[in-house]
């Protein structure tokens, strides 16, 4: 469904004609009746000649109202621009047009209204080409004039049919199936609840969805909604629709935006492309501060500028705005700026970059970033936006490049066939359709991942030779990724050989731990003391003192040392015969205590606790009383023991 909106000086007559036009007053607030004048906006429906039916917004007139006038431009498709015949054009007539211009709405039609009160044609003809005078040169250039009385109906017709065959022609929205609803209204209503009302510009919201409000992430449901004044199901993309919520309401006001749980990030940084107005006598200057205006929202925010140090009237430029509050936009949102003190509108445009990072002087940089996503096709502006995010879920780069659905899904597809992007969920394999949540890289975004954890690793071998990897936490730490990430990313770079996950280290491929022969010599010294002692192993500073911290270390790494306590090591195979027989003891005999491990084993109460607590860790062996019996996952005689499960078995051989 297409939306109009009016625009026009004050008192020139827009609700007049469009109670006029729909049988609705848009003046729905007390002040605005007693007073006659629109304040706020004002909604209606209008049914053409053609029986389409497209939404009214009323907006206000007054230069002094102009705030909110731009709540209501956000999701336009044409413009009734209303000139009073007795006035002319007014200052707030090129204002109007020139922020819908900025708007991006380049459809329309005039209304010269009131020729009720001129009965001097001359004078009519006279004020209509002083309107296609102002309209030259302008998105309203070709727009017809139709002359048109509110009071007495006279035109009325006419203009139906025009607004009709304009609107035809009005190129339908890119869907981007995503809802969004930018709100402008929020009201309760007895029995019901919370109702918020807005013009839905993307996608379907339907009865039941959950949905966020953003930018705080509060969650709703929607508990019922109306187009029209009638109860729906589901509401279209570009109707005008009410919704009555349920949940995190406390946070609604107009200026929130309703949407998907991950269709939107509030972010507090935009790159954005800025047209400044032409009769200005006012240059936009670096870190000037401005009012900004998007959707149903005004923020201030500090324009810094990419190029230069001033943007001059009727100029372009690459402007970085940082905004006192979080703004939750897309790629292509238009904006309104405004100067905060002297009240008039400087220019607006479009939003190439909706969560950049500060330039902080990087100026050449970020040029090069925002040109590249303001001048390509689909499969450009999808590479641009995975440059800046990668590695990143294929559902992100969709939603970021504001391409619609269908576009965005064709152009990645044909970048994953071509080998321009990459999947981590099938490099060193076989190419697939991508799912939204397979994370994507560029060849030159995943070379860099891969340079950095191959430096990460070789400088981690090159500190601890001896260890068979680096720890995986400290490894994903260095690499600053989120777990499913670092999870992708290994691998992504185990199937392409060039790392390994050993447990809970990581190593390169082609990283071998080699003893000298020194230490080659001092680890058959302990193997020796090892067999002499059997199931009374020497200290842990004792073998330490004997190999070296090092090697000690790298022998529990490689488990033919197993740790049972934290001074109590077993050789593997010692540990595992130990383990069987007590387990064995407990099957014949029902338990056994202390004094019986004790003589089973012959060792000492030094060597017995820690080993039973060590089982009863375990779940090998649980205590009752001062003996222990089995837990129920114990080996069958001539099993590994369970706490090797998962263990690696390498044994070094010197």
């Amino acid at each position: 469904m297409q939306t109009l909106c009016t625009a026009g000086h004050i008192d020139h007559g827009k609700s007049a004609l469009v109670r006029a036009l729909t049988g609705i007053d848009p003046d729905r607030l007390r002040e605005e009746k007693e007073r006659g004048l629109t304040i706020d906006l004002g909604f209606a429906w209008l049914t053409l000649p053609s029986g389409r039916t497209v939404n009214v917004i009323d907006v206000p007139g007054h230069e002094d109202l102009i705030r909110n006038m731009l709540a209501g431009v956000s999701a336009v498709d044409a413009v009734l621009l209303v000139v009073a015949a007795d006035d002319g054009v007014m200052p707030q007539t090129r204002e109007h047009l020139a922020i819908m211009g900025l708007a991006g709405v380049s459809s329309g039609v005039v209304a010269l209204n009131k020729i009720d009160v001129m009965d001097d044609q001359e004078w009519i003809d006279l004020v209509e080409a002083d309107v296609k005078e102002a309209l030259a040169g302008t998105h309203l250039a070709s727009a017809e004039v139709v002359p048109v009385s509110a009071r007495s109906g006279k035109g009325l017709e006419r203009l139906r049919a025009t607004l009709d065959e304009t609107l035809a022609r009005v190129k339908a929205r890119e869907d981007l199936a995503h809802p969004r609803l930018p709100i402008d209204r929020v009201f309760s209503i007895s029995g019901f609840g919370t109702v918020v009302t807005g013009t839905l510009v993307d996608g379907s919201i339907y009865l039941g969805q959950e949905l966020m409000v953003f930018p705080d992430k509060g969650t709703v449901r929607v508990r019922g909604l109306q187009v029209h004044g009638n109860p729906v199901d589901r509401a279209e993309p570009g109707t005008r629709v009410a919704v009555n919520l349920h949940g995190g309401t406390s946070t609604l006001h107009r200026g929130t935006v309703l949407a998907e749980a991950d269709a939107l990030e509030p972010a507090y940084v935009v790159h954005a492309r800025v047209r400044m107005l032409g009769d200005l006598s006012h240059a936009l200057r670096h870190n000037e501060v401005v009012e900004c205006y998007w959707g149903t929202a005004r923020t201030m925010a500090r324009a810094r500028l990419i190029e230069g140090d001033e943007l001059e009237p009727g100029k372009e430029g690459w402007v970085e705005f940082r905004f006192a509050q979080p703004v939750s936009m897309l790629r292509n949102d238009r904006f309104i700026i405004r100067h905060p003190s002297l009240g008039v509108t400087l220019g607006g445009g479009r939003v190439a970059d909706p969560r950049a990072a500060r330039h902080s002087g990087r100026r050449k940089r970020v040029l090069a970033s925002v040109e590249r996503l303001n001048d390509g096709g689909p499969r450009s502006v999808v590479k641009a936006v995975l440059s800046d995010l990668e590695p990143c879920p294929a559902a992100t780069v969709i939603r970021e490049s504001a391409l619609p659905r269908k576009v965005a899904d064709l152009a990645l597809q044909q970048l994953l066939d071509s080998g321009e992007v990459l999947s981590l969920a099938t490099i060193g394999g076989k190419q697939q359709e991508p799912q939204p949540a397979a994370l994507l890289v560029s060849p030159t975004g995943w070379a860099r991942i891969t340079e950095r954890l191959r430096d990460a690793l070789h400088a981690y071998h090159l500190e601890k030779p001896l260890r068979r990897g680096m720890p995986r936490e400290q490894l994903r730490h260095r690499m600053r990724m989120d777990p499913p990430t670092f999870n992708a990313v290994l691998g992504a770079a185990a199937r392409e050989g060039l790392a390994v996950s050993l447990g809970p280290v990581v190593s390169l491929t082609e990283h071998d731990v080699r003893f000298t022969p020194e230490q080659e010599q001092r680890i058959d010294g302990l193997k020796r003391r090892l067999r002499e002692t059997r199931n009374a192993p020497p200290s842990r500073a004792e073998m330490e003192a004997a190999v070296g911290p090092d090697v000690f270390e790298a022998l529990v790494e490689q488990r033919f040392l197993i740790k049972v306590a934290d001074d109590l090591y077993y050789p593997s195979d010692v540990y595992d015969r130990i383990v069987n027989e007590l387990v064995q003891f407990i099957r014949e005999n029902g338990r056994i205590s202390v004094a019986q491990v004790r003589d089973l084993f012959g060792i000492s109460r030094k060597y017995v606790i820690p080993l039973l607590q060590h089982c009863d860790d375990l779940h090998l062996t649980r205590r009752i009383g001062d003996d222990r019996v089995l837990f129920g996952c114990a080996p069958e005689p001539g099993e590994r023991a369970p706490g090797r499960e998962g263990m690696h078995q390498e044994v070094i051989t010197p």
